[in-house]
């Protein structure tokens, strides 16, 4: 069964939200690093 907001292209997301759903890049959301940069842990509802 698909899911409406799950499927076609990802929706860009404002920095300002980004900011605030990974409390300001904080460490204690980050999951680990590689080439493309850090990846954060967030729940998006």
């Amino acid at each position: 069964m698909d899911h409406p907001s799950c499927g076609g292209l990802p929706r860009g997301i404002p920095f300002h939200l980004l900011e605030e759903i990974t409390n300001g890049f904080s460490e204690e959301r980050e999951l680990g690093s590689g080439a493309f940069g850090k990846v954060y842990m967030v729940w998006l509802f």
